[in-house]
């Protein structure tokens, strides 16, 4: 990319970008724009993760590090989120801050759900580790 170039990628089902960008994630999906001004002129590989995240109204923004997916600008609005990729049968706890806001079992296909609002327009983390027996 040259210094005057950006490149944008859409979706959506509300898919997070893997990268140091965030994700822009509203009702009707995801987006991801990149300038030079924001990751250089230097090649860089975007992907999408095996997460997805959806407010349940305006935007907020959205990126996956790890085992954790954190959000930013969603104080006090639902966001339903989808982790694929997961063990079939395993169960999972997803925490924030310490502190647990779901537990599921992954389906056949390995793939959990849960919903959470946020409670401040700051970065969040959510956790995701399996449930030792």
């Amino acid at each position: 990319m040259d210094g005057n170039s950006s490149t944008a990628f859409t979706n959506g089902d509300g898919t997070i970008y893997g990268g140091s960008v965030p994700t822009t994630l509203t009702p009707s999906g995801g987006s991801l724009l990149l300038t030079s001004g924001l990751i250089g002129t230097s090649p860089v590989t975007v992907s999408p993760t095996r997460v997805k995240a959806v407010p349940a109204a305006g935007a907020v923004a959205a990126r996956v590090s790890g085992s954790g997916v954190y959000v930013t600008g969603a104080a006090g609005v639902p966001v339903g989120f989808t982790v694929d990729g997961l063990a079939a049968g395993t169960a999972y706890r997803v925490t924030r801050g310490g502190s647990t806001v779901a537990t599921a079992t992954a389906d056949a296909s390995g793939l959990i759900t849960f919903t959470d609002a946020p409670p401040v327009s700051t970065e969040v983390g959510y956790q995701i580790s399996a449930v030792l027996p």
